[in-house]
């Protein structure tokens, strides 16, 4: 009996042992680090957060084929709070410029295994166009289909109401395959605002034809058509537009019928800046210089950036890119005024960024679809330092891009399937998931949104358990999981507005080549 009682006891003791070293070796601390990688100038900061104090801020970058310490470094405490941690720390590695693949070691706790090189961005920009194609309406490649070739019909007209309509064209908005001409007409800006950028086929390629199917038809995959005529037939209705367009000023917002939400857009005069800075940029006329510049003095700062708020859409596009046009004015006041004007709204995020003690550098406001302003703030401070030459925020946007690839909280990217290596959502609320077991490969989905406004919304339930818990008692939310419509579906206009970022990276990378 007695050698029985000792054998339960020590078999008790054995499983109290384990548990116990199981929970001394639970998850409770992490580095995050950008899942893509790293080009070798890069500006390089990591970011350790952890459920626990510890007094060590060192760190070391280790070499991952031999474990060998590469670089030691110090980290700079801040914010944990923020994000429902402990402690977080700041990891800057910039010095380290040597190809190679390496992982980071702080308080016993090690990053994913990350690269520095050249090649780290070679074919984003290729990828996120999955996502467009999956889109497309009239003709959808993933289907195999055609669809709302009959549903278009004029409404509230006096004499046309009922008649039908070919409304074809564009991409669907993104999971509930509604279409929207704001969301449309902005990604096709900001796609063929990459390629003037980075008008380069080997960025760019050539794999799917005008329609989207598979095969190469001589044009890059950027452009749904390039046809000179057409150029001409679009360029001659520009003057047109403009001219109905100050006819009857004031904002447009997309229509509601039932659903309880809508793009609430407010701001206007960026996009008739916009649109004169396009027509100064193409003729080089001092009267369309003077229209834009009129139009740009009523809108300093994209307002989101400076008030930190905003509600869905509210101030769209998110970015106004008709600031960097007349930045790169040949009038010498112009140029210095718009270069402050995009200096002004960096500064505003910045700020928040700082007051914040934020330990990602991130002064975005976590409304609905907050990835899209993430994206935006990304750009504008990327073409700020491409006119400027001004070196003031280069950490805040190496923090703004490295967020949307896995240096956050979560430790995620924020692109489904991209990197392919790395970890990325891939239970979005999407069709193709649900529906069909399959990816939206290359979608951007909505991002991390404040918990108040989370907990607002309707129809929100989580399908799985979340196994974001630990990161989730912070400013925000997110979910990789399909009943999450708020934090993690793929939006059309987002993922477009991604390609000018990706194609320049890629570019950057050729010069280490």
């Amino acid at each position: 009996m007695m050698k029985r009682n000792l054998l339960f006891l020590s078999i008790v003791l054995l499983i109290v042992s384990c548990q116990h070293r199981m929970m001394d070796g639970r998850n409770d601390a992490w580095v995050r680090v950008n899942l893509v990688g790293y080009l070798p100038q890069d500006v390089k900061v990591a970011v350790f957060i952890a459920d626990r104090l510890s007094n060590g801020k060192t760190f070391q970058v280790k070499d991952a084929q031999t474990n060998r310490v590469i670089l030691r470094g110090k980290g700079v405490p801040a914010n944990a709070e923020r994000w429902g941690m402990k402690q977080a720390l700041r990891l800057d590695f910039s010095a380290l410029k040597t190809g190679g693949k390496y992982y980071i070691e702080c308080n016993n706790a090690q990053s994913p295994v990350f690269e520095i090189g050249a090649n780290v961005y070679d074919g984003a920009a290729d990828f996120i166009l999955n996502y467009m194609r999956s889109r497309q309406c009239g003709f959808n490649p993933y289907f195999d289909t055609i669809c709302h070739d009959h549903d278009g019909y004029i409404v509230d007209h006096p004499t046309l109401t009922g008649q039908k309509i070919d409304v074809r064209g564009g991409w669907h908005d993104a999971s509930d395959y509604l279409q929207y001409l704001p969301t449309s007409a902005n990604a096709t800006f900001q796609m063929l605002f990459a390629w003037q950028q980075t008008p380069d086929p080997a960025i760019f390629k050539d794999e799917y034809d005008a329609m989207g199917r598979k095969g190469r038809n001589g044009i890059p995959d950027i452009f749904k058509e390039i046809d000179p005529e057409l150029a001409k037939i679009l360029q001659s209705k520009t003057s047109p537009a403009y001219r109905y367009a100050s006819s009857d000023l004031g904002n447009n917002q997309t229509a509601c019928t039932v659903s309880p939400y809508f793009y609430e857009e407010d701001n206007w005069v960026d996009d008739m800046e916009l649109a004169a800075a396009t027509q100064y940029i193409l003729t080089q006329s001092v009267e369309w210089r003077q229209k834009a510049d009129d139009w740009g003095q009523l809108e300093e700062v994209t307002p989101w950036m400076e008030l930190g708020r905003a509600r869905h859409y509210q101030f769209y596009p998110f970015v106004n890119l008709g600031h960097y046009y007349l930045a790169q004015s040949a009038d010498s006041t112009i140029s210095a005024k718009y270069k402050g004007f995009m200096k002004k709204g960096l500064e505003a995020l910045k700020k928040r960024a700082d007051e914040y003690d934020d330990p990602f550098l991130n002064g975005v406001p976590f409304i609905w679809c907050s990835n899209n302003l993430v994206t935006a703030a990304l750009t504008q401070a990327m073409l700020y330092h491409d006119v400027s030459g001004d070196d003031t925020f280069l950490e805040m946007e190496a923090a703004l891009r490295d967020w949307l690839l896995g240096c956050n909280p979560w430790g995620t990217s924020m692109i489904v399937g991209y990197p392919p290596h790395g970890d990325f959502p891939s239970r979005a609320h999407c069709y193709l998931v649900v529906g069909l077991n399959d990816q939206p490969y290359g979608g951007l989905v909505d991002g991390p949104i404040y918990k108040s406004l989370y907990e607002s919304l309707r129809g929100i339930y989580l399908m799985y358990d979340d196994e974001y818990t630990p990161f989730n008692s912070g400013a925000a939310v997110y979910h990789d999981d399909p009943g999450d419509y708020s934090s993690n579906e793929p939006t059309m206009d987002g993922t477009a507005s991604l390609s000018y970022f990706l194609s320049t990276m890629q570019k950057r990378g050729k010069t280490y080549k």
